[in-house]
């Protein structure tokens, strides 16, 4: 932070991987897939309905889950999604807010950035030929944990296997592929680096020969989505940590990228959830989280500290 030549280095490194001509942008699926050209480490693994179990809406599982478990997408991350126009959507306590003219309050997943629909199950998109239904009384709604469903109104769909079977005698199960490395990688870390060291989006020199923007517009187009319109150093920043987290849903990269930012507070603290009434009509609220600073860095454990007392400990531990 605030050294121009690591910033520098940084984005240097990320355009000799870019300047090898090695990988290229898919716009199919990535996860669960070796044969993606956009990926370069994927971890595979055999068969398996494990994650399913954990993750399909509870209906699904034929009466396989019984505790509560999986992952279940944040109104805050479906508001970082933006329309399939670059409009920014954002569900208040008062409703939805979006500026698009062809934004539609009573259907306000459709025409979403195409990752929102590989990312996330939201109330009404198709899944196993019906649909989902998270709203009161629905057949995937839930008032409380204990119901093993979904407690902030979504459910996931990235790396979910839908063929995925629990039915008695028809059971199926299949191989996850977890993506480790792939090219968008490079071309965000490029673009935040750039941008850090020129503190302009559009700037490039002989060296670093391709703007913060460009590589970050490579990404969206690659995803059906106009480039951004960030002009500014600020913008920007604000534009690649978004992209960062709608790009990379669910592939291990929030944990690490909020603490990178320093941003826990703002991102982690309050968690907002949708609430979907017998009529459809959407409301938001809201849950508050503990943060504490120290969560940056993890502790050293104290048997290394014992080897080396000199070590001293990371602050708050």
């Amino acid at each position: 932070e605030g050294d121009a030549e690591k910033w520098k280095k940084a984005a240097q490194s990320a355009l000799d991987i870019i300047n090898l001509g090695l990988y290229v942008l898919d716009s199919g699926e990535k996860v669960n897939t070796t044969s993606s050209p956009e990926n370069v480490l994927v971890r595979m693994n055999s068969e398996s309905d494990s994650f399913e179990l954990y993750n399909f809406p509870v209906r699904f599982t034929e009466g396989q889950r019984t505790y509560m478990s999986g992952t279940y997408p944040t109104q805050n991350l479906v508001d970082a999604f933006q329309t399939i126009n670059g409009y920014d959507v954002t569900l208040t306590a008062n409703g939805w807010e979006c500026a698009d003219p062809e934004f539609d309050a009573a259907h306000p997943y459709e025409n979403r950035d195409p990752r929102f629909a590989r990312t996330i199950l939201a109330n009404g998109m198709s899944f196993k030929g019906t649909e989902i239904e998270t709203f009161v009384g629905g057949a995937d709604y839930s008032a409380t944990r204990s119901d093993l469903g979904t407690v902030t109104g979504y459910y996931l769909r990235k790396y979910i296997n839908e063929a995925t079977s629990f039915t008695p005698e028809a059971e199926a199960e299949y191989k996850h592929h977890w993506v480790i490395y792939r090219y968008a990688e490079t071309l965000l870390t490029y673009a935040e680096a750039a941008n850090e060291y020129f503190k302009n989006p559009t700037s490039k020199d002989a060296e670093l020969t391709m703007s913060a923007a460009d590589a970050l517009n490579q990404v969206r187009a690659n995803a059906g989505m106009p480039p951004v319109t960030a002009s500014s150093y600020e913008e920007f920043v604000e534009a690649v940590r978004r992209e960062w987290r709608v790009e990379f849903a669910f592939e291990d990269h929030r944990f690490w990228d909020v603490r990178r930012w320093k941003k826990g507070p703002e991102y982690f603290k309050t968690i907002k959830v949708a609430n979907i009434s017998g009529n459809k009509q959407l409301t938001r609220s809201t849950v508050t989280r503990q943060w504490d600073d120290k969560y940056y860095f993890f502790p050293i454990p104290q048997t290394e500290i014992k080897k080396n007392p000199a070590l001293g400990q990371n602050p708050g531990w």
